[in-house]
């Protein structure tokens, strides 16, 4: 059978559920949404675009940041999209019988590939008028042009053939998403940190261990920003990006290989594992046993059941959590432990009050001292307001991570059951909606709980060291929470009435994303309306949330905070304008989690397609009359 036949079916089931429609239209909105914020930042800088250079300088910074963003969305796009199609078909049990017919390996793999990249190539042919606008009006090479959009094609064919190549061993469609982005990240991170980090931390090592970071660096898009950036210098960028998209044409045909190779060997395992898990959970539960399911088994199930994972992808997924936990700790512990010195020598409060806000970011100032082997510099009593400004950057970019963590499992939560045909079974039992949709909301957030507490963690490390008053860890508590809530909410209400797992992530991701892009716009366009577009926000929300006891004293005495000036929010008047946005932010989001509950479980008998119980005892009557014998 060709597996040209999978690519159709990929094309009509696509077409038939709105699915090509609507990533198109995704795609448009985002690039319109990329250009409308391109414009408005050089409206408000009041940089030249009348001219002929300043109109050829704005075209090229707008066309450099939508390929930008296009290779951040290759990353998500296509390793959503590719990464459950096989493990998807072993979650519906329908793998097993199409490889029980005369259907080859390399059909079932080029025929995911392939329908992976239709759908990439769909959603890419929205943006060819914008492209040729952008080209025309700002004067942009034609040859560059071609030159971005083969590199964007190589970065998605090697991002489709490494999810394919993880998808033909996972054992369900939500490890093979996780795994294929952790090794992408890792693929494309990790070499940049071994250049940067080894020949300081283990300088014996770097002999062997460069010419391989560099090759892994040259076949990543990354390699090339850090090129024109001069981190790490390749020469002229047409070379480089020719030489990127031959590593990573020969890296997708090897991953294209591996993925044929292992389908079968990978399936049989697939049943053997399961065998071996559930020997090793009867041994467990010898030793640590489970408490009863009691009256909420959708939650016991969320939170005791464990899904069917090889022992040498368990084993990857905890050392990389020990890896980043260890190393997060430590970049934590190089800003807390001065603060702590200097707790012993200032005490808990303000610090000194002539104590100036810093010009330069105290995790460049930290990362030149490591690189350059001198200690920090800085002003006497410093060290906590460094550890703030740390705290406010790094807890708030990593939130983004936590939320879209949590509404992407939110969304996959009933989709799942779906796919694995357990769904039926769940809802012919006497569970109401608000019983299903509380133990699945509750589950989400405890199987995501690990990256929360980390960051509870470190909220409470600056807590301890005085570097956060406590109105700030209630306030980033509480804004936390709220978005939790809501995204939570966004999720499981979604996934509710969704057809299938990428619909669900759709809806859920995209808004999303907006909202939390929404939180860079003060810091680009200072000023009230910066200010005001941000509100919902909720990572700026934990940014504004975390205040400092000099951040406290201020308000106290009606003077502006030293740290929204760089919002442009200046004066009192200013510093309580945030206050009252914040406020308001936190409470909306709050209040939409609970609607969206409240309509998710007032229509969940009628989305699930249970018959919609009576509303008084006479229609019951009728009801219980129509179907007597």
């Amino acid at each position: 059978m060709p597996f040209g036949l999978f690519v159709r079916r990929e094309l009509i089931t696509s077409t038939r559920r709105g699915a090509a429609f609507a990533e198109r239209r995704q795609a448009v909105y985002v690039a319109a949404l990329l250009i409308g914020g391109c414009f408005g930042v050089w409206e408000w800088r009041d940089w030249d675009r009348e001219s002929v250079a300043g109109a050829s300088s704005f075209g090229f910074a707008m066309f450099a940041a939508l390929v930008a963003l296009e290779t951040v969305l290759v990353l998500g796009f296509v390793a959503g999209t590719a990464a459950p199609a096989i493990a998807g078909e072993r979650d519906r049990k329908s793998l097993d019988s199409l490889l029980a017919t005369r259907v080859s390996s390399a059909d079932v793999v080029l025929g995911a590939l392939g329908g992976t990249l239709l759908r990439y190539l769909n959603r890419s042919a929205a943006l060819v008028p914008i492209l040729v606008l952008v080209m025309y009006l700002g004067g942009i090479d034609p040859r560059l042009v071609a030159l971005s959009v083969a590199g964007l094609f190589s970065t998605a064919l090697v991002t489709a053939a490494l999810a394919v190549a993880v998808s033909a061993g996972a054992a369900t469609a939500r490890d093979a998403v996780a795994f294929t982005m952790t090794l992408a990240l890792v693929l494309m991170y990790l070499p940049l940190l071994a250049l940067i980090l080894l020949p300081r931390i283990w300088p014996a090592v770097t002999p062997w261990t460069a010419p391989i970071a560099v090759r892994l660096l040259d076949g990543s898009p990354l390699g090339v920003v850090t090129s024109l950036a001069g981190m790490t210098p390749r020469g002229p960028v047409i070379p480089q990006v020719l030489r990127m998209i031959a590593i990573q044409t020969v890296a997708s045909v090897v991953f294209v290989f591996w993925a044929i190779v292992r389908l079968r060997p990978a399936s049989r395992a697939v049943y053997d594992m399961e065998g071996r898990a559930s020997l090793l959970r009867a041994l467990r539960a010898r030793w640590r046993p489970r408490p009863p399911c009691g009256d909420d088994p959708v939650l016991w199930h969320a939170m005791y059941s464990r899904p069917v994972v090889g022992e040498f992808w368990r084993l990857v997924e905890r050392l990389f959590n020990i890896v980043w936990v260890a190393c997060f700790a430590y970049g934590v512990w190089l800003f807390a432990a001065p603060s702590f010195v200097e707790l012993l020598e200032w005490g808990y409060g303000p610090g000194p009050s002539n104590l100036r806000f810093p010009e330069l970011n105290p995790m460049a100032r930290m990362l030149v001292a490591r690189v350059s082997g001198s200690p920090m510099i800085g002003e006497p009593g410093q060290s906590r307001l460094d550890f703030n400004i740390v705290l406010r950057q790094l807890t708030g970019a990593m939130t983004f991570v936590y939320y879209l963590m949590i509404a992407g499992a939110a969304a996959e939560s009933i989709v799942n059951e779906r796919e694995r045909d357990t769904w039926l079974g769940l809802i012919v039992t006497p569970l109401s909606g608000w019983e299903i949709l509380r133990g699945k909301m509750l589950g989400v957030i405890w199987k995501t709980r690990a990256l929360g507490l980390v960051i509870l963690a470190a909220w409470l490390v600056g807590l301890l060291c005085g570097a956060l008053h406590p109105l700030g860890l209630l306030a980033a508590v509480a804004a936390g929470g709220a978005a939790c809530g809501l995204f939570v909410a966004l999720g499981g209400s979604r996934s509710l009435w969704s057809i299938d797992r990428a619909q669900a992530t759709g809806r859920v991701i995209a808004p999303l994303t907006f909202s939390c892009m929404l939180g860079a716009l003060p810091f680009m366009m200072p000023g009230v309306v910066g200010l005001v577009a941000a509100v919902g926000s909720p990572p700026f929300q934990i940014w504004s949330a975390l205040l400092s006891y000099d951040d406290v004293r201020d308000l106290i005495r009606s003077e502006g905070v030293a740290q929204f000036a760089v919002i442009g929010v200046r004066g009192v008047a200013g510093a309580r304008l945030l206050l009252a946005a914040w406020l308001i932010g936190v409470t909306a989001q709050a209040v939409g989690g609970l609607i969206l509950l409240r309509v998710a479980v007032r229509g969940f008998d009628a989305a699930v397609g249970r018959p919609i119980r009576g509303r008084s005892e006479g229609s019951r009557g009728c009801s219980q009359a129509s179907i007597a014998p």
